[in-house]
């Protein structure tokens, strides 16, 4: 079983004997067979594998969306960041959105804040936009999404920023909400697992 957006899903699995990426190298990795031509067909190139933080968390990582590549090893300083609340296999940060605490799940497939509406939606009356559209493993999923005034990512405001509301069997007490990257505007990610921060320009 495979935990995704829309809950688990029925997966074979297998065992990978090495990965090797520049200086991370992994042996007897524990993956799952999936069809990933949704991928293929969504950024145009093929794609062979996904690796999850089971292999990347084996040591420190960068994600740089300006020179769209991943640097392993050394890290460079960061202007903000926040500590990690969990550890792989649920890479958690503490965030507000409009003062209400969140649990984000780090997840950079996901193209930026995403909250599951069973756990925000109580007594709290918003303004929402019909044509979010949030693709999946298992497809495309129609979803609303509103405007935050303020989003606060450990202690530092992000300002105004669009949050999808999603309907979704799965949110459990290990998360409640997704974090992703690139619709937040963000340069340059760092992994720093030694340290528990999550490191952003």
């Amino acid at each position: 079983m495979q935990l995704t957006f829309d809950g688990m899903i029925q997966v074979q699995g297998v065992i990978v004997p090495r990965i090797r990426m520049s200086g991370l190298c992994a042996d007897s990795v524990i993956g799952a067979v999936q069809d990933l031509n949704f991928l293929d067909y969504r950024l145009g190139i093929p794609v062979g594998a996904i690796a999850g933080l089971d292999v990347l968390s084996r040591g420190n990582f960068t994600i740089d969306y300006q020179k769209r590549r991943v640097f392993f090893g050394r890290l460079a300083a960061t202007a903000k960041s926040v500590h990690f609340e969990r550890r792989p296999p649920f890479l958690t940060v503490k965030a507000k959105v409009d003062g209400h605490e969140v649990q984000l799940l780090v997840d950079s497939g996901t193209p930026g804040l995403l909250i599951y509406r069973s756990r925000f939606e109580a007594g709290v009356e918003r303004r929402y936009s019909e044509n979010a559209l949030v693709e999946t493993v298992t497809g495309m999923t129609k979803s609303q999404w509103f405007l935050a005034s303020s989003v606060l990512l450990g202690k530092e405001n992000l300002g105004r920023r669009a949050v999808v509301i999603a309907d979704s069997g799965h949110a459990g007490d290990d998360f409640n909400s997704l974090l992703g990257f690139v619709n937040l505007g963000l340069h340059r990610v760092t992994f720093d697992f030694e340290n528990s921060l999550l490191g952003w320009d």
